[in-house]
């Protein structure tokens, strides 16, 4: 699962859950933009699978500047996390940023 959430965050904080007492308390490092998906690579190097259900538990809406309506913004802070925050180097990176990229 760690490998899928590098290249696209697909848990959603608004209704996410993990169990403290299993892993500890994890908390959103402290940086400026896309901290949410950091923590949730961070609990997966951890706990390695996690599940979903297939009912919706909450309504998501997209505003019109958010990181996750401006793709081109999303690539910035998306290079940042992958440089920054996981170590990677800049040929790992570009190769994620042209996986991101096909995708949309």
């Amino acid at each position: 699962m760690v490998s899928k959430i590098i290249s696209n965050n697909y848990i959603g904080c608004l209704t996410a859950i993990y169990d403290s007492n299993l892993i500890g308390i994890k908390y959103m490092p402290d940086i400026r933009r896309r901290q949410d998906w950091v923590l949730w690579i961070n609990i997966l190097k951890t706990i390695r699978v996690t599940k979903g259900i297939p009912s919706s538990l909450a309504i998501y809406v997209d505003r019109k500047n958010s990181i996750s309506v401006n793709k081109l913004l999303m690539l910035k802070y998306n290079w940042t996390v992958y440089s920054n925050i996981l170590g990677f180097n800049n040929r790992k990176i570009f190769l994620l940023m042209i996986n991101f990229i096909l995708k949309l």
